[in-house]
């Protein structure tokens, strides 16, 4: 792609786009034509340092959420699903998206809480069929 091409580009990008591109990290991807080319249309459209400044804020701030997707764990109402609907046969179908999206925790804790629901449902049909044959009542 020539530096005309990569104008034309950048110029059809909006401005968080453009920033995104010129202010990228070496292992984004990004070519330095195209590194140039979007600082060379942020110039020409006279895009403050302000706005600049708040969507590299944003970036940071989902740059670090990727890196720590790995240690998330699960949440309090995913845990509450995974325990109660565990012993269905669909929710294991629904943990490996965890792991596809790098969430290791919440894969392990996920198994964990179905193995979970497998025994408090364990429980609780142990509970009914001694209270049905009179052992409790």
């Amino acid at each position: 792609m020539s530096d005309r091409d990569f104008s034309r580009t950048m110029g059809g990008l909006p401005d968080e786009g453009l920033i995104r591109i010129a202010y990228a990290q070496q292992d984004d991807g990004y070519l330095p034509e195209a590194i140039s080319a979007a600082k060379a249309e942020l110039d020409r459209r006279n895009v403050s340092s302000d706005e600049i400044t708040q969507t590299m804020d944003v970036v940071e701030i989902e740059r670090m959420s990727e890196n720590d997707r790995d240690k998330m764990p699960l949440s309090n109402g995913q845990w509450l699903c995974f325990v109660i609907f565990g012993p269905l046969t669909v929710t294991m179908f629904v943990t490996p998206v965890f792991l596809f999206r790098g969430e290791t925790r919440k894969f392990k804790e996920a198994w964990l809480a179905i193995f979970t629901g497998y025994i408090a449902w364990a429980m609780l049909v142990a509970i009914i069929a001694l209270v049905a044959i009179g052992i409790f009542g």
